[in-house]
């Protein structure tokens, strides 16, 4: 049976433009991710549409001691959903904090429309990691756009090659809302796959990639099977959104 983990709390990759991708191999995955099925009914009601689901992604950004505040979003052919949420913290015996069960709460809810058709692309891009598998991060930690440093978009696309990372700026110079993660599947004690799911937003067109790859077995040593994963090529799949105008929005423009 395989299991969904994402890394760990505070785990914060940080890249610059041109750079190789931030290796996975020595990624800490051991949290818990975040998923729509964890946010509350109401709002999952809400955040639909009767055209095809493009992407999906939930994720914890940060705490601030009392507070988790969380973001999620969904692409549609015809709008995207944009929602920031929060659950309180509460204290343990020892004095730190940990996540009650839930629930979570919708503080921030947009719908954009989009207009014309959704323009796809989709292909198999290698690794493009440095050699040295704490490489492709940037010492000063400085990313391509000082807008970007701390969100949870940037830290996601950090593990991705240079040419998808550049192509979502291409589309998206400057994002107003730039959220994603990586997941990892793991079987048997060891990694098998991984998916990144990122979407990059302004106030006039949206870009959501989405790339995964996965080991041919999952057997041997889960240092070494670490290693070949974070060499495996990614398949990428880009969409690019033209957004109109909010549509129905019940709260103020939402941002990371």
């Amino acid at each position: 049976m395989s299991e969904l983990v994402r890394r760990g709390t505070g785990a914060l990759a940080r890249h610059r433009a041109g750079r190789p991708a931030v290796s996975t191999a020595r990624v800490a995955f051991d949290g818990v991710p975040l998923r729509w099925a964890d946010l509350p009914q109401d709002l999952r009601a809400s955040a639909t549409s009767f055209t095809p689901l493009v992407a999906e992604c939930a994720v914890v950004a940060w705490d601030d001691g009392d507070t988790q505040h969380g973001f999620a979003w969904r692409a549609f052919e015809d709008c995207v959903h944009t929602v920031a949420v929060t659950r309180p913290l509460r204290p343990r015996r020892d004095g730190d904090r940990v996540p009650l069960a839930g629930p979570w709460r919708a503080v921030g809810h947009d719908r954009r429309s989009v207009v014309g058709r959704v323009r796809r692309r989709e292909g198999i891009v290698g690794a493009d990691i440095a050699a040295d598998p704490a490489g492709g991060a940037d010492d000063e930690g400085r990313t391509a756009d000082v807008a970007d440093e701390g969100t949870t978009g940037a830290s996601a696309s950090a593990y991705l090659p240079a040419a998808v990372r550049a192509g979502m700026r291409a589309l998206v110079p400057v994002a107003g809302w730039y959220v994603g993660d990586i997941v990892q599947e793991q079987r048997s004690g060891g990694p098998l796959a991984q998916t990144v799911t990122v979407l990059r937003a302004d106030a006039v067109r949206a870009v959501v990639v989405r790339a995964t790859r996965r080991l041919a077995t999952a057997s041997g040593p889960r240092a070494a099977r670490a290693d070949a994963l974070a060499r495996t090529p990614w398949f990428v799949e880009q969409h690019a959104l033209d957004l109109g105008p909010d549509v129905d929005n019940p709260s103020a423009h939402v941002l990371p």
